[in-house]
């Protein structure tokens, strides 16, 4: 239990460090244009960029679990390595297929978006400039997981998070310094940090996998698609509900409030960053306890995993929710302001996400997948309908309120399955020391939001490091148990991206 804690943990220091900086880069390229562009050609950047995002989930059609899981099986019980190349090999070209696919799809479709759905003629260069991007995106999301069967994550982290961002960014700069920053220039930007982090993956696979030449099965094919075709429904009403969002305020409302949600949208997703570093080295983790028969174990490392991805959150969500215009104006200018209430609401459901920790994989890598295909589809038909009713009313508090309910309805009844039929249950008694820091820290930002007056920036960031060193002080006075120290340490251990383990 104590090596596979190691393994969790250096894992998850690993993706958070990437997924974080990642994070924060393509906020600066999501703020830098909002500020270079304004909020109404922000706003069309924004439509073309979710159409981009639901695709790329989409055209990965589940084979980012599916060779996960495969991959995994194969690793474990076959030291030969042909089913485990026929697995990568199999994925390769499925990818290859639907990414090609649905990037035309996306290029032939955008005049009748733009024009009959959308109704704005600008519109059209800019889904098909990310029509090719979006072929990119494809490849390198499921390269990217075939990499992490090693349990090795630099190469995901590095290649999938931080890499396109940071090509990305530098171009915009470089459009910017020469005078040349539009929606076109931004779109540019995104291809070429793509296409380059794609080719980069794929060197990353040459070093960790030496496999035979190219052994497909047709039924291996088959049965990965049977396995991964429901996780992709799941992903497609999970993105279809994020982009008809945006779409829906556009129809209803205007692109600067798309722009406004946008900017709320994203710094909301920011505390889900840490439950998606513990979920990327936790899902390959779940095949190994599932093949050795250690469910003990297993339940262990979800209570850990859950715990920590919650501790971890917490001084930001509080930060945030106590003082979300300022941290608006500070990160997007003041005109973004009017989104605080919808950042607000919308922080709180994904604190129920990071809550209910790696539930949907979970269920997916213990073969529910239609069991969790079921409740995101349920979510999703609810969170539509909610959309449509509240926006013309509540403008984008109503958008808000859609989405968070759509999240507690897809999660709370997951973490319900995962205890009924795993018989796995993220809580016990050693929360209550969470809590209790979390109290005192929530008092702490209270405090120097009310009674320190200073400049914005100033604020928030003293609010947010006594806020994390309140909570972790407080944890330590009320004693930490054995295994936080061990995750603790090797989460924050400074050189987790370059440790020789990654490599």
């Amino acid at each position: 239990m104590q090596n596979d804690t190691v393994i969790l943990a250096k894992g998850a220091g690993t993706a958070l460090f990437g997924k974080i900086f990642g994070r924060a880069l393509q906020l600066g390229v999501q703020i830098l244009l909002a500020r270079l562009l304004g909020p109404a050609q922000f706003g069309l950047y924004v439509l073309g960029l979710t159409v981009f995002q639901v695709g790329q989930q989409i055209g990965v059609i589940g084979l980012d679990n599916g060779v996960i899981h495969f991959g995994g099986i194969a690793l474990h019980q076959n030291e030969d390595k042909d089913e485990l190349s026929s697995v990568i090999r199999v994925t390769e070209l499925l990818s290859l297929g639907s990414a090609a696919l649905l990037g035309l799809v996306v290029y032939v479709l955008a005049p009748w978006f733009a024009l009959n759905i959308i109704h704005q003629a600008d519109l059209v260069g800019t889904l098909r400039g990310f029509s090719l991007a979006l072929v990119f995106a494809i490849g390198l999301k499921i390269n990217s997981a075939v990499s992490r069967i090693s349990r090795k994550m630099f190469f995901s982290v590095f290649s999938e998070d931080i890499f396109p961002y940071l090509v990305s960014l530098v171009l915009i700069l470089l459009f910017f310094y020469s005078a040349k920053v539009s929606v076109s220039s931004a779109v540019i930007a995104i291809i070429v940090g793509f296409g380059t982090s794609f080719l980069l993956i794929l060197f990353f696979l040459q070093k960790l996998f030496v496999l035979p030449p190219y052994v497909i099965s047709m039924q291996l094919a088959i049965k990965l698609l049977s396995f991964s075709l429901p996780m992709f429904f799941a992903v497609v009403f999970v993105y279809l509900l994020y982009g008809a969002t945006n779409f829906l305020i556009g129809f209803f409302l205007s692109s600067q409030d798309v722009g406004i949600y946008q900017a709320a949208s994203q710094i909301s997703t920011v505390p889900v960053i840490i439950l998606v570093a513990f979920n990327a080295i936790f899902t390959p983790m779940i095949n190994k306890f599932n093949q050795e028969s250690r469910r003990p174990q297993l339940n262990e490392l979800y209570k850990i995993s859950t715990k920590w991805g919650l501790y971890i959150s917490l001084p930001l969500f509080l930060t945030v929710v106590i003082m979300p215009g300022r941290v608006l104006g500070v990160l997007y200018g003041r005109v973004y302001m009017d989104g605080n209430w919808a950042l607000v609401i919308l922080m709180i459901a994904q604190l129920i996400n990071t809550g209910t920790g790696a539930v949907g994989y979970l269920l997916v890598m213990n073969n529910h997948q239609k069991r969790w295909l079921v409740l995101v589809a349920v979510a999703f038909f609810i969170g539509i309908v909610l959309n449509i009713v509240l926006i013309p009313y509540w403008g984008i508090i109503g958008a808000a309120c859609a989405n968070a309910c759509a999240v507690v309805v897809m999660y709370l009844p997951a973490l319900l399955q995962v205890r009924s039929l795993l018989r796995l249950w993220p809580y016990d008694r050693r929360y209550w020391k969470g809590l209790i820091s979390a109290a005192i820290s929530a008092v702490v930002v209270l405090l120097i939001s009310n009674l320190f007056p200073m400049e914005p920036v100033s604020q928030i960031v003293l609010a947010l490091g006594s806020a994390t060193g309140t909570f972790l002080l407080s944890l330590w006075l009320l004693k930490l148990e054995p295994e936080d120290w061990q995750v603790l340490e090797l989460v924050t251990k400074k050189n987790s991206m370059t440790d020789k383990s990654n490599f």
